[in-house]
């Protein structure tokens, strides 16, 4: 009992070490640095031209599908749209993958619209409105107060001209569905593509790459790996 309590005065007596403010800021941006990762070693794609990329050898492109809005049509009119479809889908001859995901609604342009449209009011009740109109837009953004649900299309192509190929395989599914109510609109760009990227693998951020090039960053665009199992969790 004795030898305990030496003990216990020994320890209490020795200096402890406070780390300092720099010590702990430098601790925590190490820690961050761990989990850090580029998107393209998330999403290791390789971009060619007009929203083409290789992935997994085989090059690929992307469209976004919309269409009737099954829940307002009679039942008679949903069999004759799926029988529609259906007939559509068995005259492809080429492999088509569909990927569906739900992202937060943009209302950031409504709210800038409206902000912008505020200004130039003259002062009144319409004025203060507005302003908290374009507020409450912003708010349902940041919140993520609603959610849409999106629906893409992906074709690969391993041939001598894919790019080539990939757009008339385009242009074949976009006058297939068109007559059934279904309307193809192909992502041309690297930031359209790697918008549905970030929307599938990260769908708590509400930044998306096309702004951060928009507002001029140019530099590698970095995603936490924490945020991904706090999202995937």
């Amino acid at each position: 009992m004795l030898a305990g309590i030496l003990a216990l005065v020994f320890l209490s007596r020795r200096p402890v070490k406070v780390e300092s403010v720099r010590e702990i800021k430098t601790k925590d941006k190490n820690d961050f640095l761990m989990g850090v990762r580029h998107v393209k070693e998330i999403v290791p794609v390789e971009f060619v031209r007009d929203g083409v990329y290789v992935s997994g050898g085989k090059h690929c492109c992307m469209a976004r599908i919309e269409g009737t809005n099954f829940s307002v049509m009679s039942e008679s009119q949903q069999n004759a749209r799926e029988s529609a479809l259906i007939g559509v889908l068995n005259r492809i001859d080429f492999p088509v993958q569909f990927i569906t995901t739900s992202v937060v609604a943009d209302t950031a342009h409504m709210a800038r619209v409206v902000a912008s449209a505020a200004k130039n009011m003259p002062e009144g009740n319409l004025k203060t409105y507005a302003a908290l109109y374009a507020s409450a837009l912003d708010a349902m953004r940041t919140e993520k107060q609603i959610l849409a649900q999106h629906s893409y299309i992906i074709l690969t192509d391993d041939g001598a001209d894919p790019v080539a190929a990939l757009k008339e395989k385009m242009k074949i599914l976009y006058e297939l569905l068109r007559p059934a109510g279904v309307m193809l609109t192909p992502l041309t760009s690297e930031a359209e593509v790697m918008d549905v990227f970030a929307s599938m693998l990260t769908p708590e951020v509400i930044v998306r790459p096309s702004e951060m090039l928009e507002a001029g960053s140019y530099g590698e665009l970095h995603l936490n790996m924490k945020e991904l199992v706090a999202g995937a969790a």
